[in-house]
């Protein structure tokens, strides 16, 4: 099961980049509503596989600090930036949302559109937070890989 939910949680980090760098047409079509909530899905089944890889496999992934890729990220609230209680935050969350900023094409200049940037989640236990989603994507892949799990990799050695 840790191997399986390991390469699960990997596809669904992939998908969420993509979804991170993807601009969304802007007009309030239905289009965004689906994306929108399929963005929110992925991140719900993501934090699932992830946390049940790192919490099985590696006990001191409580230590790993998620890095920030875009330093010109401007979260609605405040950023939290420890990967497992982002990944918790995710799944006990009773507020989740994607937050995006409004961006033009860089080509076509009348097509501006919707840039999801990161997550907001909060909890009975955690206030209301950001994430950037990129960027907790990117760390998973670093640290949390079911590649390390079969060959051992950055989670084998001590994290700093």
């Amino acid at each position: 099961m840790t191997v399986s939910s390991a390469r699960r949680a990997e596809t669904l980090a992939f998908r969420l980049i993509a979804f991170a760098e993807t601009l969304f047409p802007d007009d309030e079509s239905h289009l965004f509503v689906l994306a929108d909530q399929d963005i929110v899905d992925t991140a719900i089944q993501f934090a699932i596989n992830a946390r049940r890889f790192l919490a099985d496999s590696h006990p001191e992934a409580s230590s790993i600090e998620i890095e920030l890729m875009d330093k010109e990220y401007k979260p609605t609230y405040p950023l939290e930036t420890n990967l497992l209680r982002v990944l918790h935050g995710i799944i006990h969350s009773h507020y989740l949302y994607s937050e995006y900023i409004e961006q033009e094409h860089p080509t076509f200049k009348s097509a501006s559109g919707k840039l999801v940037k990161g997550l907001m989640f909060e909890t009975d236990r955690y206030p209301r937070k950001c994430v950037h989603l990129a960027s907790l994507a990117h760390t998973y892949l670093k640290y949390g890989s079911a590649r390390d799990l079969i060959l051992g990799g950055p989670l084998n050695q001590k994290v700093s």
